[in-house]
């Protein structure tokens, strides 16, 4: 039996794209859901890191936009989010409040596909920088690009 070429098959319908915001200041959860939702992307919001880990059991995400919490740092979350099975294949943004080299150096040392400045980082680059890492699923951690 002869294969048809890839280009005749039934394409398959696209996959859902679910971003969670674990974000504490509804503000900004609510800037940024309004930045995601614009291009068709799933999001639900967070305010705690009991919740991430909750959302992993239940409903992993494809994206993970995380701010700092009030019961965790970024670093402490992506460590907890890393350590499942569900993250393999995950995208994570961490948004900073300031791009100190601390932080920046600890980001550097998890798997982490983006930093963003929360201070100079437009909704429009946020939506940008999450469909091009979701479209590549690159794997390689790239700068603020702001």
């Amino acid at each position: 039996m002869e294969r048809k070429p890839d280009s005749e098959l039934t394409p398959r319908p696209p996959v859902a794209i679910r971003v969670l915001i674990a974000e504490s200041d509804s503000a900004l959860a609510e800037l940024y859901k309004a930045a995601l939702d614009a291009n068709g992307l799933e999001v639900d919001v967070v305010a705690d890191a009991g919740s991430v880990m909750q959302r992993f059991e239940h409903a992993p995400p494809t994206v993970l936009l995380v701010d700092n919490l009030p019961d965790a740092d970024p670093v402490t979350i992506v460590e907890r989010v890393r350590s499942l099975d569900a993250a393999r294949d995950l995208v994570i943004v961490v948004m900073l409040d300031s791009m100190d080299r601390l932080d920046v150096q600890r980001l550097k040392n998890i798997d982490v596909q983006a930093w963003l400045s929360k201070t100079r980082t437009t909704r429009e680059k946020l939506s940008e920088t999450v469909m091009q890492l979701v479209a590549g699923r690159t794997r390689t951690p790239s700068r603020d690009q702001v």
